[in-house]
This record gives structure tokens, C-alpha cells and sequence, in this order.
């Protein structure tokens, strides 16, 4: 029941319990370059001196995350178990707390995980991740801004006779404020969008590193709303890296500054 619950990628199921057959997951397909028609043969474990060849039939596209799927009675006779069970599929219409106190109370039962609670778990780490994440961001975004406060600092300082004489030829120190802060947004504001177009590759080349690494695909979702929740205050708060440079410029005598920056 659960195989057939699978996307099915290219291929078929299963003919038969005991047919000499396998179904992969995609990323192995892709990893080890084998498809629908190819034989494989799987050992039981890696010093079995034979093991057991089988044609792969179907490429599964979903939760089969890595692994080859062999039928049960090929899977009993590889391992010698007779007519034992080595683990077990089921849906089931019951809540998860009661669905869980039954399995807990059969015979002959390890260990089981219920879908449910799984996929809390995963939510709940998605979560933690996604909070790392923007906490990442927004560390970022501090860090560009402190960048660009410095340069700001720097062309300020580097200028200062220019400036100077822009001052004592009347211009309002509103003026001066607006030239700092529009150096600031012009060097900015082309950054912030460039981090947004280039963050989706970024993060597309980091989730093929995990499809490699982990051998089961991790579909990229990057809404918008996230972008924005990012890069909104950061265009908000770009101006702010003005602040030093424009402190620095109101400490500044105009005429002092041209004395020293005059040739001797």
C-alpha cells in the first residue's frame, strides 16, 4: 500500500511478491546512472559472497529518499527470514495517540514511527531552521550596512576640503547631508537587489549539495514574502549608514579643514 502511495516517476509497481524486481528512488537513478530496464544486484550485506539480481522495473519520486525497493518475499529469501518481517507499511484511519497505543501493545513489535508525528517533527525542525535562517539574514544585512558605513566614513574623510568648500560657498548643510546619504543608496540599494536575484542560486546550489550528500531531493521554496522580509527594512534601514559620515561632517570647521588641506 504505501509503495503504491509513491509518485511514480517513469515505470511500473510491482508484478508479483516474489518477482525478481526493484523500484529506485530518482536520486539514486541519477547518482548511479541507472534507469528503468537496468539489472542490479543487491547484497544482504557487503561480504555476501552472492546476491541477488534484479531488473529495475520503476523510478519512484517521492518519499523513497535514496533507497532501492525490493518485493517482500524477494527481500525475506535475500536475508534467510522464512516468513518473518523485517518492517511494515500501514495506513490507518485512527488518531495518532490511539494508533500509537495499539502498535505499542502488539507482539513482536521493536520499534515504530507514526507518519504523523513525523511530519510534526519535521515542521517543527523546518521551523528552527527557518528561524536560524532569517536570524542569518538579518546578520547579514548588519554586516553590509556596517560595510558601507565605513566607506561612507571614508569618502567623507577623503573629501572633507571638497565638502569644505562646498560649505563656505553657501551650501545648506541639508544639502552636504542629502550628497552622503545618496552615495550611501547608490552603492546600496544595487546591492540589496542583487542579493535577492542571486540568494535563489545560492541556496539552489546548497540543496544539490544535500541531494548529494543525502541522496533525496529538497524542493526549493523561497516565497517572495521572504525576500521582502528582508530586503524591506534593509532598504529602510540603508540610510543609517549615512550617520557616522554625517557626524563626522557636522564636527568638521569648514576653514580649519581648508588650512590644513591647503599647499604649503
Amino acid at each position: 500500500g504505501w509503495i503504491r502511495s509513491q509518485a511514480l516517476a517513469e515505470g511500473r509497481y510491482f508484478e508479483r511478491d516474489d518477482a525478481p524486481e526493484a523500484l529506485i528512488d530518482v536520486n539514486v537513478a541519477r547518482r548511479d546512472g541507472i534507469g528503468v530496464g537496468s539489472t542490479i544486484t543487491l547484497y544482504p550485506y557487503p561480504e555476501a559472497p552472492e546476491g541477488e539480481a534484479l531488473t529495475v522495473v520503476g523510478v519512484l519520486d517521492g518519499m523513497s529518499m535514496g533507497r532501492i525497493i525490493v518485493p517482500i518475499e524477494v527481500a525475506q529469501r535475500m536475508y534467510t527470514l522464512g516468513e518473518l518481517w523485517t518492517g511494515l507499511c500501514l495506513q490507518s484511519p485512527l488518531a495518532p495517540d490511539l494508533l500509537e497505543a495499539r502498535l505499542a501493545a502488539l507482539r513482536g513489535v521493536e520499534s515504530f514511527m507514526v507518519a504523523a508525528r513525523a511530519v510534526e517533527q519535521v515542521d517543527a525542525a523546518f521551523s528552527g531552521s527557518l528561524g536560524v535562517l532569517m536570524l542569518g539574514l538579518f546578520a547579514a544585512v548588519g554586516v553590509a550596512l556596517l560595510v558601507l558605513g565605513l566607506l561612507a566614513l571614508e569618502d567623507r574623510r577623503e573629501r572633507a576640503p571638497e565638502i569644505a568648500l562646498l560649505d563656505a560657498l553657501g551650501w545648506r548643510a541639508r544639502d552636504l547631508s542629502l550628497v552622503t546619504v545618496g552615495e550611501v543608496l547608490a552603492r546600496g540599494v544595487p546591492a540589496l537587489l542583487l542579493a535577492g536575484l542571486l540568494a535563489p542560486w545560492l541556496a539552489g546550489l546548497f540543496l544539490a549539495r544535500v541531494e548529494t550528500v543525502n541522496h533525496y531531493r529538497v524542493a526549493l521554496h523561497l516565497p517572495p514574502w521572504l525576500l521582502l522580509a528582508v530586503l524591506g527594512p534593509a532598504l529602510l534601514l540603508l540610510p543609517l549608514a549615512a550617520v557616522p559620515a554625517l557626524r563626522r561632517g557636522r564636527a568638521a570647521a569648514p576653514g580649519r579643514v581648508l588650512r590644513e588641506a591647503a599647499p604649503e
